[in-house]
């Protein structure tokens, strides 16, 4: 929709320019929001952490899911490669369980609980998940099946999505949804005495949301096996852990 911005005479990505804003908007969330339970560094210093396995996830995800579809590897030159590792692809999926992971190294690492720091962190996935939506929807990628106006849009010649027809926007539905969501779980944050945890909440609500969403997707570089996708696979695997983390909570 707009790949880029000019700011001085300089183009710059429209999907890096929504990264660092939501990158802004989560560290700025973690320092004004409070916890008697997490140390205000804990939550800082955790994120930064986990950042580096984000990161990594999204990146490595999206060279296995790209790799297997590349039957002739002889196809695969190391100039493609290093392309593909340079380019702007990422697996939400992969960002965010390695996300969840590098959480859990710092805790291993410096004695803390787990289950609280993810109860006080939990929040910022779907804010960040909102703003790179966002990202996604100025670049063209990750759009949706052909669907008339005014609903579907038509996107710029120079974005990643096909132009001459018009596409359901996916990418401001996943925007809209995220935000719901955080702002959902703010207020539960609220109650006392839940018998839930909020990943439990978070991770069984955007599950089922993104399987079914996955049915509107129309870009061909997602990964398939038997009927559903890659995202839709990794939506059951989410769900799992939610119910694991209610069951989890009703035993204490």
């Amino acid at each position: 929709m707009l790949p880029t911005v000019n700011f001085f005479g300089k183009d710059i990505s429209t999907y890096g320019l929504m990264a660092l804003l939501g990158f802004c908007f989560c560290f700025g969330f973690l320092f004004i929001r409070k916890s008697n339970v997490v140390k205000k560094e804990d939550l800082i210093y955790s994120t930064l952490y986990a950042l580096l396995f984000f990161g990594l996830g999204g990146k490595l995800f999206y060279l296995i899911i790209t790799l297997i579809q590349i039957r002739d590897l002889s196809l695969l030159t190391f100039e493609l490669f290093v392309e593909l590792v340079k380019g702007g692809g990422y697996v939400w999926y992969g960002a965010f369980f390695c996300g969840i992971l590098g959480y859990f190294v710092y805790c291993k690492k410096f004695r803390i609980n787990f289950s609280t720091l993810m109860e006080n962190t939990i929040f910022i996935f779907p804010l960040g998940h909102f703003f790179g939506r966002l990202g996604c929807f100025f670049a063209g990628c990750c759009y949706g099946i052909p669907f008339p106006p005014p609903v579907g849009v038509y996107f710029r010649e120079d974005s990643l999505a096909p132009h001459d027809v018009s596409l359901f926007p996916t990418q401001l539905t996943g925007a809209v949804f995220n935000l719901f969501l955080f702002f959902i779980m703010l207020r539960l944050s609220k109650r006392t005495n839940r018998r839930y945890t909020l990943y439990s909440v978070y991770a069984f609500s955007y599950g089922i949301f993104r399987f079914f969403l996955e049915f509107l997707r129309y870009d061909h570089h997602r990964g398939a096996f038997l009927f559903f996708s890659t995202s839709q696979w990794l939506s059951f695997v989410l769900i799992i852990t939610a119910v694991v983390s209610l069951k989890k909570t009703e035993k204490v």
